[in-house]
Formats: C-alpha cells, structure tokens, sequence
C-alpha cells in the first residue's frame, strides 16, 4: 500500500515539474516597443483583456491591471505605444506580456485625412517580431523619394491602386480613420483609399521575374497579308505566377489594345473588337510555375491597319495586369 501511495506522490511531483518546464517553454521573452489599435476591451476582476492590432494587421491579447503596473484608460480605437516583454509561444491569438503602455490617439474621432506616399511596389517577404511569415509593400511618408532612406510597411491595400512591380509610385491617398463600430477583427483601425497616381519612376534594381516577348512568322509581308503575330510570357522566377490574359495576343484573337505600333514615330491606333466583360472567374486565370512558358498568336491585321508600305515597330505594352513590356520588333510592308 505504501508502495502504491509513494509511487502515485512520485508521479504527480513528476507532472508538475515536467509541467512547469513545459510552460516555462511556452514563454519566449523579448524586449520591443511596439505599436498597436485597440480592438476589444474586456472587463475582468482585477484588470482588462485588451485586443489588439499591430499596424500589420496582426491580433494579440494582453492583460492590463494594477497589480501588474501596466493599467492605463483605454477605449476601443485608441492607438497606443507598449513594451511587450515577453509572450506566450503557443496562444492564439498571441498573448503578450506588455508595460510601459502610452497613448498615442485618442478614440478614433480624427477627420479623413490627405497623405502623399511614396509606394515601393517589389513586394517583400519577411517574419514579423513572432516569426509568422507575411508580404506586403512598402511605403514612405515622403514628398521626394529616398530610395534608399526608411520604408515602412504597407500590408493593408490601397483600394483602387493598381501597379506594376519594378516601380516607386507617388500617390496621393485618403486615410480614413474607422469609427469603433467597424473596428473588426479582420480589418486594421485605417483603410486607405487612392486619389490619384501622381508620378511613377522605375526602380533600376529589380529584375522581374516575367519575360515577355513577341515575334512574327517573317519580316517582310505584302499588303493585305495576314500577319501571324506569337507572344509568349516565361516565368524565371521560383515561385508560382497567375495572371489574367485577356486583353492580350495570348488570348489568341484580339479583344482590346495591347501593343504599341509605330510607323515614322506615329502611333498606328488600335482598330479591332473591344470586348466587355463580366469579371474573371478562378478559371479565366492562367498559373506559370517556375521556367513554364505560355503563348498565344494572332493576326495583326485583325487589330492594327498597317496601310502604308515601310518599315513598322511593334511592342507589346506593360499592364496593369503585371505583364511587363516585351521585346520589340520590325516589320516591312511592300
């Protein structure tokens, strides 16, 4: 019997240590100031439980209260400063051990605001402070560009803005501050909303993983022959690319402008179908793994009235689909 009781005191003193040490790894310290919106308030008996959100859009908890130095008035929507000491690894959504907690707004009562940013539009792949991997854009709070200067980063969309990776956009914005009602928890405290696209400037530095390129069946046709016309796009990089074709020679047939057509350095204007659309579905798009090609072919008289006899250069244009600029090429009429 006294063998039976040890060995039962012996395995519960067994659990609890192995217990302790299993939530003492569940601990991971830290020491950063970080920036969050109050999303939730929740009462408790000796404090609050407070949601939060980073300016990445990511949700914690903490605990504030007297008795652990950290309680401040709050209310839903305020945005505050906080030294997360440390946080539990294994908690969803993360809970964080905070002081040092600050006010830097007040609820959420501030106007709409108009803000010049800098968007730098390679998008980039890090680990926030916890590890979880996200990709945003980047932006600067700038009138001039400084390439090279501090960027911050953008992982809400700008709704209306549409870009080409490979550029630094300047763009005037309106930042609208949610009101508490919409405080949800899948949304960030500020949505932002395009004006207008004031100045792109190309950045030299990247290299888009995209290739584009046309070419035609030969270089020299008579007039009213057909002009067979192939694009093809390559993805170089390793990761997967989708992208939409419509509104290109990859369709296989013309369904709007698409390629800039130059005789005697002016523009031959584009004169086939437009086509109207419903918007795409899943299937209308098309996925290129890594070295995988893609190619469609028309007849450039379906789209272009190339009437004159000489020399004519063609190029298929960037979109705002993502498609970069291919290669260009001459053409000979007689």
């Amino acid at each position: 019997m006294k063998t039976i009781i040890y060995s039962t005191v012996f395995c519960l003193l067994l659990f609890g240590i192995m217990s302790c040490k299993s939530n003492k790894a569940r601990t991971v310290e830290t020491d950063k100031k970080m920036t969050f919106w109050v999303l939730n308030i929740q009462n408790e008996m000796d404090g609050q439980t407070l949601t939060l959100k980073n300016e990445k859009g990511e949700k914690f908890t903490t605990i504030i209260s007297p008795a652990n130095g950290n309680y401040i008035e709050l209310k839903k929507g305020d945005k505050i400063s906080a030294l997360v000491t440390s946080y539990l690894k294994n908690t969803e959504p993360l809970q964080l051990v905070t002081k040092n907690i600050k006010m830097i707004e007040g609820n959420m009562t501030t106007k709409n605001q108009e803000k010049t940013w800098w968007i730098h539009s390679r998008k980039t792949k890090s680990n926030d402070q916890f590890g979880s991997s996200i990709t945003c854009l980047q932006y600067q709070e700038n009138d001039i560009l400084n390439q090279n200067g501090e960027w911050k980063v953008l992982c809400d969309p700008i709704k209306y803005f549409q870009f080409i990776e490979g550029y630094y956009y300047k763009v005037k914005i309106t930042q609208k501050l949610l009101k508490d009602s919409e405080l949800l928890v899948d949304r960030s405290a500020t949505e932002q909303e395009l004006i207008t696209v004031i100045e792109r400037v190309k950045d030299t530095e990247y290299i888009n993983p995209i290739k584009t390129s046309i070419k035609t069946d030969k270089e020299n046709y008579l007039q009213g022959e057909n002009i067979k016309l192939t694009m093809e796009i390559t993805n170089t990089g390793k990761e997967a690319y989708t992208f939409l074709p419509w509104g290109t020679p990859l369709e296989g047939n013309f369904t709007g402008s698409s390629l800039l057509i130059l005789k005697d350095g002016k523009r031959i204007p584009y004169s086939g179908i437009m086509v109207k659309r419903m918007p795409p579905k899943k299937s209308d798009y098309k996925t290129l793994v890594e070295n995988q090609s893609f190619q469609g072919s028309v007849n450039l008289a379906d789209g272009y009235q190339l009437l004159e006899s000489g020399t004519y250069t063609i190029q298929f244009e960037e979109t705002y689909a993502g498609l970069p600029a291919s290669n260009t090429i001459n053409v000979s009429i007689q």
